[in-house]
């Protein structure tokens, strides 16, 4: 008998936000056909959109679709998840020689916070604060600049905009504690 003739699978080379693959790339009509959605940083996946080629769409069902017979070109559409609010009410308190606390409002559906705070020379950042408030090492007469980020689980949230805390200065020594 005649060979069935084989279609081709194309992924529409203008898709921004993600990236997407089908398998196999090419069938003979009935055949079905998987297709994998994988979103950028911050979106996630919504719609598939499969073309014949001449026109007309071809139903996609759980990520699969059955080839028809003609050509096809397989496109999606992805959608930034919402971002975190950004933090606020940046406090610095119990600033000591070797220590201070930084603090701000808690923001909603967080996972984690990210503190960057940096001297003249050094830049130090604390990952994976899952509290509000922190209590970080420093140096003796020191100015510093911190900043927190909200940190989202990247499928549901995105990360916040990073927040800018007023610059603070180490003592050279600590009274809090009396050295007889």
């Amino acid at each position: 008998g005649i060979p069935e003739p084989s279609y081709s699978v194309t992924i529409d080379p203008n898709i921004e936000n993600g990236k997407v693959t089908a398998n196999p790339t090419s069938a003979t009509a009935g055949t079905e056909i998987a297709l994998t959605a994988t979103p950028n940083k911050d979106y996630q996946f919504s719609s598939w959109t499969v073309t014949k080629e001449g026109g007309g769409t071809v139903e996609v069902t759980n990520n699969i679709f059955t080839m028809p017979a003609s050509n096809v070109i397989v496109s999606a559409t992805f959608v930034a998840i919402p971002q975190l609010a950004t933090p606020t009410n940046l406090q610095v308190t119990n600033i000591s020689c070797n220590e201070v606390t930084l603090s701000w409002d808690a923001v909603t559906n967080v996972s984690s916070y990210t503190v960057v705070y940096k001297d003249s020379k050094y830049t130090n950042t604390k990952t994976k604060i899952y509290a509000n408030t922190t209590t970080v090492p420093v140096a003796p007469g020191t100015t510093y600049d911190w900043t927190v980020q909200a940190i989202g689980n990247g499928t549901t949230y995105a990360d916040s905009q990073i927040a800018n805390g007023n610059s603070f200065t180490t003592s050279y020594k600590n009274f809090a504690f009396g050295f007889y």
